[in-house]
């Protein structure tokens, strides 16, 4: 769907000099309605984008300078927050636990230096009550307001890891049972 901001065209006559015609002037006309669409445009794409956001199961955080500037209501939820409040201008390493640090810091300097994206990483992370979980993460460089930040995706792992454990118990019990028969 494609959408056209109104524009108000504004025209002035010119006077004619001896026998030429009136001439039409619209100056700026074209500046303006492409102004206004691409401001359109763009609080659309921010309205999408806020949406996603926020409705995203895993949880989204943005940081940069190694403190927290937006988290989703997933992250808040995974880090066991009572709001946002409560993790934004939080140091990100302290939700990361220390083993973590270095891989952490490595990949935030590759992505906010040069550029480049992380790939999805294992990783232990800290909720506020000090319970230690692990995450699959990921994260992109992005700009915001002219300077580096990294805008990450993070996947509590602890249903699955747990679900992991029930699979080995099981199939243990069962190879067990064979060996017993």
């Amino acid at each position: 769907e494609v959408r056209v901001a109104p524009c108000e065209v504004g025209l002035r006559l010119g006077r004619p000099v001896g026998d030429a015609e009136p001439t039409v002037h619209e100056s700026g006309v074209a500046e303006v309605c492409g102004r206004e669409q691409a401001q359109t445009s763009l609080r659309e794409s921010e309205a999408r984008f806020r949406t996603v956001f926020e409705m995203a199961l895993d949880g989204i955080v943005l940081h940069r300078g190694g403190k927290l500037l937006y988290v989703n209501l997933a992250a808040v939820a995974m880090f066991g927050a009572r709001s946002e409040k409560e993790l934004l201008d939080r140091p990100i390493l302290s939700l990361i636990h220390p083993d973590s640090h270095k891989v952490v810091l490595e990949r935030i300097q590759a992505g906010t230096e040069q550029g480049i994206a992380s790939t999805r990483i294992e990783e232990k992370y800290i909720k506020l009550d000090g319970t230690v979980f692990d995450v699959e993460a990921q994260g992109q460089p992005i700009v915001l307001s002219g300077q580096p930040a990294v805008l990450a995706t993070l996947r509590d792992l602890t249903d699955r890891k747990q679900s992991e454990v029930k699979l080995r118990i099981a199939a243990s019990v069962i190879s067990n049972v064979r060996e017993g028969i």
